[in-house]
């Protein structure tokens, strides 16, 4: 039997059809998951450079070292966590990051060391939230 007339048979078409249509399944998936691991490399890539940014400043730089403070980055919104020395250099790594190309936003819950080393309840921060929370009043009555 000669193999035009097999490729020709109904059943040969179906095969066809279902690899085909197998091949196309296949390939979407890799795609989709291609684009996935863009998204977390993207934010591999802006975390590396706001470390990088951020490690200009020798005192952000030993910081970051020792963990005081941590860069965390999803979808290209970041947030700076952990404990600053002082004011200055919670300023320093913020517009530092803000520098960086590809950062959407930035969260900062940095944290004054010095407070947190007197035992302040209540850690003074810098937030670049929008918020504007009055504070809640008690009333007895």
């Amino acid at each position: 039997m000669s193999l035009l007339p097999r490729m020709l048979s109904p059943g040969y078409a179906v095969v066809c059809a279902g690899l085909l249509s197998t091949a196309i399944t296949l390939g979407g998936c890799a795609s989709s998951r291609s684009n996935a691991s863009l998204a977390y490399d993207s934010d591999t890539a802006i975390a590396d450079r706001v470390h990088q940014a951020m490690s200009a400043d020798t005192q952000t730089a030993a910081a970051l070292e020792a963990g005081r403070i941590r860069i965390r980055v999803m979808h290209g919104n970041v947030t700076l966590l952990g404990d600053a020395d002082n004011v200055m250099q919670m300023a320093d790594a913020l517009a530092a990051v803000r520098s960086v190309g590809g950062v959407h936003s930035v969260q900062s819950d940095l944290h004054l060391r010095a407070a947190a080393s007197l035992g302040v309840t209540a850690p003074a921060s810098i937030s670049e939230s929008a918020r504007t929370d009055s504070p809640k009043t008690s009333r007895s009555e």
